[in-house]
């Protein structure tokens, strides 16, 4: 049986782009501070009104929002284009830990933002008595109106 072995340039080259210039990469990652946190920004006033307004809710996440646009100002700077060999193809590496960390903080901000409106849509079932009928509502919006269930869909495909 042949097996083949892939070397380091082969699975770099499936991430690289021919750019030619790799200083543009990091250039272009200068728009991640203003496209990550923005695309982000309406899952507030949806937690918003799924808690009725309350004013700690809405608190909480807009510092948890503020964390992730503070760790993706960092971003560009964490980030730099290399050229692959004598191509033309370039490839983004991330020189810092602002780029892991940013993650960490998108993931946490994201995944209470998911916790939060599927938490909210708990009581809106009417199978809701033990943790399982919880779980089968958070996880497949079981016995949920079909709107309401279509907001947890969209959630749950952002969220992945």
């Amino acid at each position: 049986m042949f097996l083949y072995q892939r070397t380091h340039l082969e699975i770099l080259a499936h991430l690289a782009s021919p750019i030619g210039n790799c200083d543009l990469i990091h250039y272009i990652n200068f728009l991640y501070p203003l496209t990550v946190p923005l695309s982000i920004l309406h899952f507030i006033p949806r937690v918003s009104a799924m808690y009725h307004n309350n004013k700690f809710v809405i608190a909480f996440f807009i510092c948890t929002w503020l964390g992730v646009l503070a760790t993706s100002i960092l971003w560009p700077f964490g980030v730099q284009g290399v050229k692959l060999g004598p191509t033309d193809y370039c490839v983004e590496i991330k020189l810092h830990s602002t780029a892991s960390i940013n993650a960490l903080v998108l993931l946490v901000h994201d995944s209470l933002i998911f916790l939060a409106t599927s938490w909210a849509f708990v009581p809106l079932s009417y199978s809701t008595d033990d943790a399982k009928g919880i779980f089968k509502v958070i996880i497949f919006g079981k016995n949920l109106p079909r709107f309401t269930k279509s907001i947890l869909r969209d959630g749950q495909a952002y969220y992945l």
